[in-house]
């Protein structure tokens, strides 16, 4: 459960309203508290400030979103991994543990795509094909961590139908959805 309540995140989204010439209505701006209330308003506050300062015009949820995403990246280096961080910690386990050793990451990304590429081929790449090999991977990585934050970003969706789900039918067909999701990982 967050620590911060709906009435937080309509204090952090408030200043749209002062921001635009466009007016929010009730259920408009009730509709941008629900779908912003699984971030921390302070996060929330930033990006809204950072895109009043920036957009001509009123930003939706996904720029919203959006903003505070980078601004995560920005703030903790975390969010899209960087395929070059990932790329220097495999050349580190390279010389750590060589082709016959057992690779260990913490990057469960950066994991799959050794996995995917294969350990012995990675490390047995001759030097001159090292620019293809860094290709590959980075190509592999990226697409992970695509596929990875689409998936996050349908859990988040599912999560917010099934709590706020109109229908209360829909409700476990929601959370059987959103299971399936977690288990194709």
């Amino acid at each position: 459960m967050t620590a911060w309540t709906k009435a937080d995140t309509a204090k952090a989204i408030s200043f749209l309203q002062l921001g635009y010439n466009t007016i929010l209505t009730e259920a408009r701006y009730t509709f941008y508290v629900e779908m912003l209330s699984d971030i921390p308003p302070l996060l929330v506050a930033v990006a809204v400030q950072k895109l009043i300062n920036s957009s001509k015009f009123m930003p939706s949820i996904a720029e919203i979103r959006q903003t505070v995403k980078s601004l995560c990246v920005i703030a903790h280096q975390e969010g899209n991994s960087d395929w070059t961080f990932a790329w220097q910690k495999l050349n580190k386990e390279i010389q750590r543990a060589g082709s016959y050793g057992h690779p260990e990451f913490d990057d469960p990304l950066l994991a799959e795509t050794v996995r995917r590429m294969g350990w012995l081929n990675i490390c047995q790449t001759p030097v001159k094909d090292i620019s293809i090999l860094r290709a590959q991977f980075r190509q592999v990585y990226e697409q992970l961590v695509n596929q990875s934050d689409e998936r996050k970003e349908y859990e988040m969706a599912l999560r917010q139908l099934t709590n706020n789900a109109p229908l209360p039918e829909l409700g476990p067909k929601l959370q059987s959805l959103n299971q399936k999701l977690r288990l194709a990982k």
